[in-house]
Protein backbone atom coordinates (compact mmCIF):
# COMPACT_ATOMS: atom_id res chain seq x y z
CA UNK A 1 0.00 0.00 0.00
CA UNK A 2 0.85 3.64 -0.82
CA UNK A 3 2.34 5.89 2.08
CA UNK A 4 0.18 9.18 1.62
CA UNK A 5 1.02 12.48 3.40
CA UNK A 6 -0.81 15.56 2.99
CA UNK A 7 0.90 18.66 4.04
CA UNK A 8 -1.28 21.56 5.06
CA UNK A 9 0.46 24.42 5.50
CA UNK A 10 -1.29 27.33 8.41
CA UNK A 11 -1.45 30.42 9.12
CA UNK A 12 -4.51 31.61 11.51
CA UNK A 13 -6.86 28.63 10.20
CA UNK A 14 -7.58 27.19 14.30
CA UNK A 15 -11.36 28.18 12.77
CA UNK A 16 -11.04 25.56 9.81
CA UNK A 17 -8.66 23.18 10.73
CA UNK A 18 -10.41 20.86 13.38
CA UNK A 19 -13.28 20.58 10.50
CA UNK A 20 -10.37 19.80 7.74
CA UNK A 21 -8.61 17.26 9.67
CA UNK A 22 -12.11 15.15 10.79
CA UNK A 23 -12.78 14.89 7.19
CA UNK A 24 -9.88 14.20 6.04
CA UNK A 25 -9.11 11.39 8.61
CA UNK A 26 -12.74 9.98 7.88
CA UNK A 27 -12.24 10.12 4.01
CA UNK A 28 -9.15 9.08 3.03
CA UNK A 29 -7.68 5.75 4.48
CA UNK A 30 -4.57 5.39 5.47
CA UNK A 31 -2.99 8.72 5.19
CA UNK A 32 -0.92 10.84 7.66
CA UNK A 33 -1.33 14.69 7.60
CA UNK A 34 1.46 17.38 8.68
CA UNK A 35 0.39 20.64 9.84
CA UNK A 36 3.54 23.12 8.76
CA UNK A 37 2.47 26.23 11.22
CA UNK A 38 4.10 29.09 10.35
CA UNK A 39 3.40 30.58 14.03
CA UNK A 40 -0.05 31.45 14.00
CA UNK A 41 -1.43 33.89 16.77
CA UNK A 42 -4.71 32.13 16.91
CA UNK A 43 -3.34 29.16 18.26
CA UNK A 44 -3.63 27.05 15.28
CA UNK A 45 -0.55 24.33 16.07
CA UNK A 46 -2.06 23.81 19.78
CA UNK A 47 -4.84 23.15 18.83
CA UNK A 48 -3.39 20.45 16.15
CA UNK A 49 -1.20 19.10 19.12
CA UNK A 50 -4.50 18.76 21.10
CA UNK A 51 -5.69 16.61 18.17
CA UNK A 52 -3.05 13.62 18.13
CA UNK A 53 -4.36 11.90 20.78
CA UNK A 54 -7.76 11.39 18.67
CA UNK A 55 -5.29 11.35 15.40
CA UNK A 56 -1.97 9.47 15.84
CA UNK A 57 -1.06 10.05 12.42
CA UNK A 58 -1.15 13.66 12.48
CA UNK A 59 2.27 15.19 12.75
CA UNK A 60 2.74 19.19 13.49
CA UNK A 61 5.54 21.38 13.03
CA UNK A 62 5.87 24.30 14.54
CA UNK A 63 7.57 27.31 13.03
CA UNK A 64 8.15 30.43 14.95
CA UNK A 65 7.52 32.89 12.36
CA UNK A 66 5.60 33.30 9.37
CA UNK A 67 8.11 31.99 6.12
CA UNK A 68 5.35 31.69 3.40
CA UNK A 69 3.68 28.93 1.99
CA UNK A 70 6.39 27.95 -0.80
CA UNK A 71 8.48 27.48 2.57
CA UNK A 72 5.77 25.43 4.93
CA UNK A 73 5.63 23.00 1.35
CA UNK A 74 8.92 22.41 0.89
CA UNK A 75 9.58 21.88 4.73
CA UNK A 76 6.94 19.16 4.19
CA UNK A 77 8.04 17.51 1.05
CA UNK A 78 11.53 17.27 2.63
CA UNK A 79 10.08 16.00 6.01
CA UNK A 80 7.95 13.36 4.00
CA UNK A 81 10.90 12.49 1.42
CA UNK A 82 12.81 11.60 4.85
CA UNK A 83 10.46 9.11 5.81
CA UNK A 84 9.76 7.41 3.01
CA UNK A 85 6.58 8.35 1.74
CA UNK A 86 5.67 7.58 -1.31
CA UNK A 87 3.13 9.98 -2.67
CA UNK A 88 3.17 13.49 -1.36
CA UNK A 89 0.03 15.72 -1.08
CA UNK A 90 -0.54 19.52 -0.95
CA UNK A 91 -3.73 20.81 -0.04
CA UNK A 92 -4.81 24.25 2.04
CA UNK A 93 -6.52 24.63 5.05
CA UNK A 94 -8.89 27.29 3.97
CA UNK A 95 -11.61 25.41 3.07
CA UNK A 96 -10.63 26.41 -1.68
CA UNK A 97 -9.33 22.48 -1.73
CA UNK A 98 -12.46 20.16 -0.68
CA UNK A 99 -11.72 16.67 0.71
CA UNK A 100 -13.82 15.46 -1.60
CA UNK A 101 -11.84 16.39 -4.43
CA UNK A 102 -9.04 15.22 -2.76
CA UNK A 103 -10.31 11.60 -2.89
CA UNK A 104 -10.35 11.78 -6.65
CA UNK A 105 -7.72 13.02 -7.21
CA UNK A 106 -6.43 10.26 -5.14
CA UNK A 107 -8.47 7.33 -7.19
CA UNK A 108 -7.10 8.94 -10.06
CA UNK A 109 -3.14 8.57 -8.74
CA UNK A 110 -4.32 5.12 -8.04
CA UNK A 111 -5.29 4.22 -11.29
CA UNK A 112 -2.48 5.81 -13.11
CA UNK A 113 0.85 5.06 -10.68
CA UNK A 114 3.06 6.14 -13.24
CA UNK A 115 1.67 9.71 -12.93
CA UNK A 116 4.51 11.68 -11.19
CA UNK A 117 1.76 14.97 -10.78
CA UNK A 118 -1.60 14.95 -10.04
CA UNK A 119 -3.02 18.82 -10.27
CA UNK A 120 -6.44 19.80 -8.67
CA UNK A 121 -7.26 22.44 -11.18
CA UNK A 122 -9.85 24.86 -10.55
CA UNK A 123 -10.45 25.60 -14.22
CA UNK A 124 -11.14 22.64 -16.05
CA UNK A 125 -14.81 21.20 -16.38
CA UNK A 126 -15.92 20.47 -13.41
CA UNK A 127 -13.48 22.43 -11.19
CA UNK A 128 -14.41 25.25 -9.01
CA UNK A 129 -13.21 28.11 -6.47
CA UNK A 130 -14.75 28.19 -2.95
CA UNK A 131 -14.18 31.14 -1.07
CA UNK A 132 -12.74 33.63 -3.57
CA UNK A 133 -13.70 36.90 -4.25
CA UNK A 134 -13.93 38.28 -8.31
CA UNK A 135 -11.20 39.73 -8.25
CA UNK A 136 -8.67 36.95 -6.92
CA UNK A 137 -10.25 34.39 -9.80
CA UNK A 138 -9.89 36.89 -12.29
CA UNK A 139 -6.12 37.38 -11.62
CA UNK A 140 -5.81 33.62 -11.66
CA UNK A 141 -7.90 32.73 -14.24
CA UNK A 142 -5.23 35.94 -16.59
CA UNK A 143 -2.07 34.50 -14.79
CA UNK A 144 -2.87 30.95 -15.93
CA UNK A 145 -3.75 31.96 -19.63
CA UNK A 146 -0.64 33.84 -19.63
CA UNK A 147 1.48 30.76 -18.39
CA UNK A 148 0.06 28.68 -20.67
CA UNK A 149 0.80 30.83 -23.53
CA UNK A 150 4.44 31.95 -22.77
CA UNK A 151 5.54 28.52 -21.76
CA UNK A 152 3.21 26.30 -24.24
CA UNK A 153 2.12 24.40 -20.89
CA UNK A 154 -0.88 22.18 -21.26
CA UNK A 155 -1.66 22.68 -17.65
CA UNK A 156 -4.61 24.99 -16.88
CA UNK A 157 -3.96 25.42 -13.32
CA UNK A 158 -0.35 26.10 -13.05
CA UNK A 159 -0.76 28.26 -9.98
CA UNK A 160 -2.65 25.66 -8.01
CA UNK A 161 -1.80 24.37 -5.13
CA UNK A 162 -3.58 21.38 -4.47
CA UNK A 163 -1.51 18.68 -6.03
CA UNK A 164 -0.16 14.98 -5.33
CA UNK A 165 3.27 14.70 -6.19
CA UNK A 166 5.16 11.26 -6.16
CA UNK A 167 8.22 11.33 -4.02
CA UNK A 168 9.97 10.03 -7.12
CA UNK A 169 9.20 13.27 -9.20
CA UNK A 170 9.63 15.42 -5.86
CA UNK A 171 13.07 13.87 -5.37
CA UNK A 172 13.98 14.65 -8.85
CA UNK A 173 13.74 18.63 -7.49
CA UNK A 174 16.44 20.19 -5.15
CA UNK A 175 14.41 21.70 -2.60
CA UNK A 176 17.09 23.69 -1.19
CA UNK A 177 17.38 25.56 -4.41
CA UNK A 178 13.73 26.70 -4.62
CA UNK A 179 13.40 30.39 -3.59
CA UNK A 180 9.81 31.32 -4.46
CA UNK A 181 6.75 31.65 -1.94
CA UNK A 182 4.27 30.27 -4.06
CA UNK A 183 2.85 27.52 -3.59
CA UNK A 184 3.67 24.62 -6.39
CA UNK A 185 7.41 23.89 -6.47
Amino acid sequence: MKRRLVVIPTYNEASNIVSLLEQIFAAVYGCEVLVVDDGSPDSTAAICRALQDRFPHLHVIERHHKSGIGSAYRAGFAWGLERGFNEIIEMDADGSHQVKDLVRMIDFKSENPNVGLVIGSRWIRGGATENWSINRIMLSRFANRYVRFMLGMGVHDATSGFRIYSADALRTVDLNRITGGGGGI
